[in-house]
Parts: structure tokens; C-alpha cells; sequence
């Protein structure tokens, strides 16, 4: 019968090779908080671009529909045919087409406006004309803490070609509309963003 030290076969790990293992492991189990942390890291920042997107994308959406105003005309309770277009330095109202609005296609009244209080840049869709339909759907577009909004036409006052902060119409659209957009959380202002209104419109 052959002793174990005989047989030429190991029986555990040596001093040498535990400690091998035990270093491997705790240095696997110092990095495993900072892979942890790197992970959360980009779950949040995936989360945060999927948000920027989202919001950009709406912003589009609501400009577009701007560069799409109609030139449409409303009887007033005087009695007299105004332009249904009417811009202010924080809100802006307009008519448009959609192929497939909230009540099907036609023609549609927006306001975009900028909602102090919730700090939501808020869009109000309604079909035009109105005729005691139903209200309104109003669709929170995208978080901002600010909305600014000027005006580029013909001027009633002097017949010039210039900027002004509101736009009453003068039966006219106005060429461009420019929109500036401060975001939340200290994200700054985005540049000022300038629509075209074609004159076919």
C-alpha cells in the first residue's frame, strides 16, 4: 500500500496559491462599486438623452406647425372679419391644417403658451372655427422655464420691415416668428429659433 506522500497526487492549495486567489478576489470586489456605479451612470444618461430627444422632437412638431400657419380670417364680435393670428411676446395663436387631428382632418386653432406655474410649454388644439364644439385638447409639449416669442413683418405704425414683440395682424401673416426656449434645471436658453412662414400660406 502506497502513503499519499508517495503517490505524487496534491491534496489542497499551498499557502501560496490562497493568497494568489484571495488577492484576485478582493481586487475583483474593489472594482465591482465603481462597475456598479458606471452602470447606473449611463442607465441615467440614456434616460436623460431619451428625454432631450422626446423634447426636441416635440419642439419640431410645434414649429413646424407654425411655419404651417394659414392665413384665415375670423368675424370678430364687432362684427368684422380679423386675422386668426395672433402673437404675443409669451403665447402665440394660429390656424392650421392636419391631415388627422383630435377630430379628424381640417382645419385646427393652436396656442402655444408657456405655463408659469407648471413650467410645461403647453399646446391647445381646437377644431377652427370653433362653432361650440368641444373644448380644446391641451398637450404639455416639453418642460421650459421660459417661452419668448418676436415677430417679423410689416409694421401698421411706420409701413417698415422689422421685428416687433406682438403681432395683432394687419391681415397679414408675419414672414418669420423667432422662439426662444429657456430650459429647466440651469440647461440654459436654447439659441433663438427662427420660422419662415411661406407666403403661400
Amino acid at each position: 500500500m502506497m502513503s499519499p506522500e508517495a503517490s505524487g497526487g496534491e491534496q489542497g492549495f499551498t499557502l501560496v496559491e490562497a493568497i494568489i486567489v484571495l488577492v484576485i478576489a478582493a481586487f475583483a470586489m474593489s472594482l465591482a462599486p465603481g462597475i456598479i456605479n458606471l452602470g447606473q451612470r449611463a442607465v441615467t444618461l440614456t434616460a436623460s438623452l431619451k428625454e432631450n430627444s422626446d423634447d426636441y422632437r416635440a419642439l419640431d412638431a410645434a414649429l413646424s406647425r407654425i411655419a404651417a400657419a394659414r392665413r384665415e380670417f375670423a368675424r370678430s364680435p364687432d362684427g368684422l372679419s380679423r386675422l386668426a393670428f395672433r402673437g404675443e411676446p409669451s403665447r402665440i395663436q394660429f390656424v392650421t391644417e392636419f391631415s388627422n387631428g383630435p377630430n379628424g382632418g381640417g382645419l385646427y386653432s393652436i396656442e402655444l403658451e408657456h405655463d408659469q406655474a407648471s413650467a410645461v410649454l403647453i399646446m391647445t388644439l381646437e377644431p377652427y372655427p370653433a362653432h361650440g364644439r368641444t373644448a380644446g385638447t391641451r398637450t404639455a409639449l416639453l418642460r421650459a422655464q421660459n417661452l419668448a416669442l418676436r415677430y417679423f413683418g410689416f409694421s401698421r405704425m411706420d409701413g417698415d420691415r422689422r421685428w416687433m414683440d406682438s403681432w395683432n395682424g394687419s391681415g397679414e401673416l408675419p414672414s418669420l416668428v423667432e422662439v426662444t426656449l429657456t430650459l429647466p434645471d440651469g440647461k440654459g436658453a436654447l439659441e433663438p429659433i427662427v420660422v419662415a412662414i411661406p407666403l403661400s400660406n
